[in-house]
């Protein structure tokens, strides 16, 4: 069997949906062909091979043709992969990872073969917008081995405790939430990211928190592990339909409790191993977080994102190739 993923951003970034390509390429190319094809250079440490991918708008020239194909960056993409599919009586897996909105609507209508859902919620909305395709639900996951909490820390000269988050700068994180919910706790915030909205950012922490309080970084992938084990809690504050959040089995994985938003998404993610707020209500989110510094979290983190080892859900991922 031939695997393709299209995801134009793998080598170039390492957000939510290059992390699923690289976690889960890297499993499934011991039992199956997998190439991804990518924008960015490939890294001959890699287990799979990589092909250039030009531009978001155009198709590959696939060499083998794949049996099935798995494109990460939605719309037009999708929509292009979908004619292409017709043409070579290719299928189509699409993994909901732009969450419930219009992508994925979109994605949806496209009608792949498979639809993948990450959790419980988003399933029960995709069989609602289209009830006409095979619908699964296989969450994303976490490199348990990589991700521990006996990772040497990073030491980024804050006071504790010290409340990590992880996202892109961009409006849907709710930074400046965040900021606001600190400014009214003894913590210090260390953001960890890049994104459009990083000055406006940058500037409001330092309004609120002043230097010594806050720190802005931008890290590569492989130091994330010593970054959450130099901090004492994850927190966040995402809008409500974004499809998941990685960075919270990473934090978990690495012994963080975490506080996040409260909807259903977050709850079927964190489960006990943290707490919830809305953060809109910035007494009440502040709150929380100083709740959650000052409660006894033992393993329960670690136990929850056991659940969501990369090893298990690539499994359910090759047991779904396997049966279209």
């Amino acid at each position: 069997m031939n695997l393709a993923f299209l995801s134009f951003f793998n080598g170039l970034s390492f957000r939510g949906a290059e992390t699923f390509t690289h976690e889960l390429a890297s499993r499934l190319s011991q039992k199956m062909q997998v190439i991804v094809y990518q924008n960015g250079k490939p890294d001959p440490k890699n287990s799979y091979q990589t092909k250039y991918l030009p531009s978001l708008y155009l198709m590959p020239d696939f060499d083998p043709l794949p049996d099935i194909i798995i494109p990460l960056n939605g719309r037009i993409q999708a929509v292009q992969t979908k004619l292409w599919s017709v043409r070579h009586n290719t299928k189509i897996i699409i993994s909901g990872q732009s969450g419930i909105g219009f992508d994925d609507r979109l994605n949806l209508y496209t009608f792949p073969k498979a639809f993948v859902s990450q959790t419980d919620f988003q399933l029960q909305w995709a069989k609602k917008i289209n009830p006409f395709v095979k619908h699964f639900k296989i969450p994303n996951g976490v490199d348990v081995h990589k991700f521990n909490p006996g990772i040497k820390p990073l030491d980024f000269g804050l006071p504790k405790p010290v409340v990590v988050c992880t996202a892109a700068f961009e409006t849907i994180k709710r930074h400046t939430l965040l900021i606001e919910a600190i400014s009214r706790t003894k913590a210090s915030l260390l953001l960890i990211g890049t994104g459009s909205l990083e000055t406006q950012i940058a500037g409001l922490a330092e309004q609120k928190l002043g230097s010594k309080r806050f720190k802005i970084q931008s890290l590569p992938y492989f130091r994330m592990p010593q970054v959450y084990t130099g901090c004492d809690l994850f927190v966040y504050p995402v809008a409500p339909w974004e499809s998941f959040g990685i960075s919270i089995l990473e934090a978990m994985a690495s012994g963080l409790p975490v506080v996040a938003t409260d909807d259903p998404i977050r709850r079927e993610i964190v489960g006990n191993a943290g707490k919830f707020a809305d953060p809109v209500q910035i007494d009440q989110f502040a709150k929380t977080i100083d709740q959650a510094l000052n409660s006894e979290w033992k393993d329960l983190p670690q136990i929850q994102a056991d659940k969501f080892s990369w090893d298990g859900i690539a499994n359910l991922y090759l047991n779904l190739c396997n049966s279209l």
